[in-house]
């Protein structure tokens, strides 16, 4: 999956912010490109708002944790937004860690909400998880499990088996209001390489991100890929 760059500024305040302003300004503008297919900055806002919907309706609140299991993927980009619209934190699970790892990992980060693509490179997640699920702390809660496989699709169709799970019928999603979220509250958790004992936890807030990624923007060259 190709990022075709996301110039960001500190005027504004959350990752929705900045990319409603580009969809509202360049709506046709791709934000990135998934099997050489463009997905726009509208394309990719409406996505995001149907997502953040949906995972309210899953009972996802602020401060909650919704982790993510999956190759580089349109998934990644619309679920990282969608959490961060609610004020959830985001948790990418590497599809390279061992059953002992995502163990460690998804006890430690206590996800309310744990999305899988069912397998990758002949790897069974959904058996992995479900074992690793089983091995939990009777105290800690299981998180609710949302299993989708790769159909092919490239575009914005291809988050559609994801979106569709969380809600086959989309019948509750459409009614809940999307509050404002505090931008220093945390969205992101992420997990050091754990070379030297079991990896540690990093929360980041969108501020800091959105100030990573505007000196990113404003000081080191993105190439812009072109659709073939």
């Amino acid at each position: 999956m190709k990022q075709t760059g996301l110039e960001t500024n500190m005027a504004a305040h959350t990752w929705w912010e900045v990319i409603a302003r580009h969809a509202q300004d360049h709506p046709q503008r791709h934000a990135f490109i998934y099997r050489d297919h463009g997905i726009s900055y509208a394309q990719f806002v409406a996505l995001v708002e149907r997502c953040a919907r949906l995972m309210i309706a899953r009972g996802i609140k602020k401060g909650d944790c919704v982790a993510l299991l999956s190759p580089p993927r349109p998934e990644a980009m619309v679920t990282f937004f969608a959490a961060a619209r609610i004020g959830a934190m985001w948790v990418g699970l590497n599809p390279k860690y061992k059953t002992r790892e995502l163990s460690y990992v998804i006890g430690h980060a206590q996800p309310a909400l744990l999305m899988t693509i069912r397998s990758f490179e002949e790897r069974d997640y959904e058996a992995d998880l479900e074992s690793v699920l089983d091995t939990l702390e009777p105290t800690q809660k299981r998180p609710d499990l949302v299993i989708f496989d790769d159909d092919g699709q490239a575009g914005d169709e291809s988050i559609m088996p994801l979106l569709d799970i969380l809600d086959p019928h989309d019948q509750t999603a459409a009614g809940h209001d999307l509050a404002q979220v505090d931008p220093s509250a945390p969205c992101m958790l992420v997990y050091t390489s754990g070379t030297t004992g079991n990896p540690k936890g990093v929360l980041l807030s969108q501020t800091a991100l959105l100030c990573r990624s505007t000196v990113q923007a404003n000081v080191f060259y993105t190439e812009h890929y072109p659709v073939v």
